[in-house]
């Protein structure tokens, strides 16, 4: 490892708060699988390992932190708060602000393509920081990730209370009285990992999509889709611009569409 890059990862730990004790646990959590191609040497694995398990921490603290936080939510109200705090775009937003991209191992294409790709490359920073949480586990012990995951909710869960309760209710409700219909949610596509998908979803009033959203999980997806379709509601008028119809599956019944 050259000088520049061992100062970079010098000055991410003194941003973290934290000194790792074994630095390639460090290493390898921010090592993408398409730097191993080029760098056969490389003294760690890839990240997705301690993703795998970054992963499951992140969750246990987040439902753990909510329930006490929340006494008196229902479990309906806590998936949906839990989905928001830990979509895809919040993590990505976490890392950048440790600067992640200074001491990350991708190879230069991997990373030009995500520059272009902004969903990629936010799906990569996402999956570092749930990395570094797995790495802070096996480093520091539970403790220390409660740390950060805390400061990590702290930072998000005003904005998803106010930005985010119910969505789908709301846009429910809008619909019903408007046009007397119940809205319906079809996944369109799916990609990535099995650990690491990211799902795309339209939300449709009659057979015209209403709105598309997408997100780590298929709820956080219809959450993404019935905020779009609030926030664009004045250009349609029970109508989309997109006349893509709804699997037949999916359609609403011949009572709903009177």
């Amino acid at each position: 490892m050259d000088i520049e890059k061992q100062k970079a990862l010098d000055a991410f730990e003194k941003r973290l708060g934290i000194e790792f004790k074994n630095k390639l646990l460090l290493i390898e959590a921010v090592t993408h699988r398409s730097y191993l191609n080029e760098n056969p040497n490389h003294p760690t694995g890839n990240y997705e390992r301690l993703e795998f398990l970054g992963d499951s921490i992140l969750e246990f603290i987040v439902r753990e932190h909510l329930l006490r936080k929340f006494p008196k939510a229902n479990e309906g109200e806590m998936t949906d708060w839990r989905s928001s705090l830990v979509q895809n775009t919040n993590l990505a937003r976490a890392s950048e602000s440790f600067q992640i991209d200074t001491i990350l191992f991708a190879s230069s294409g991997q990373w030009k393509d995500a520059e272009i790709f902004s969903v990629s490359r936010q799906r990569i920073h996402a999956c570092v920081f749930e990395a570094l949480i797995g790495a802070m586990y096996l480093d520091q012990g539970l403790g220390t990730c409660r740390l950060l995951i805390d400061a990590f909710i702290n930072a998000n869960l005003t904005r998803t209370l106010r930005e985010d309760v119910n969505p789908k209710i709301r846009f429910q409700e809008v619909m019903q009285e408007l046009h007397g219909v119940t809205p319906k949610y079809a996944v369109t596509q799916e990609f990535g990992q099995s650990h690491a998908k990211t799902f795309e979803v339209s939300v449709y009033v009659r057979d015209f999509v209403a709105g598309k959203g997408s997100g780590n999980t298929k709820k956080a997806a219809e959450v993404e889709a019935a905020k779009q379709a609030l926030a664009t509601i004045s250009t349609w008028d029970g109508r989309s611009q997109e006349s893509a119809k709804v699997p037949s599956n999916e359609r609403l019944s011949s009572k709903e569409n009177k």
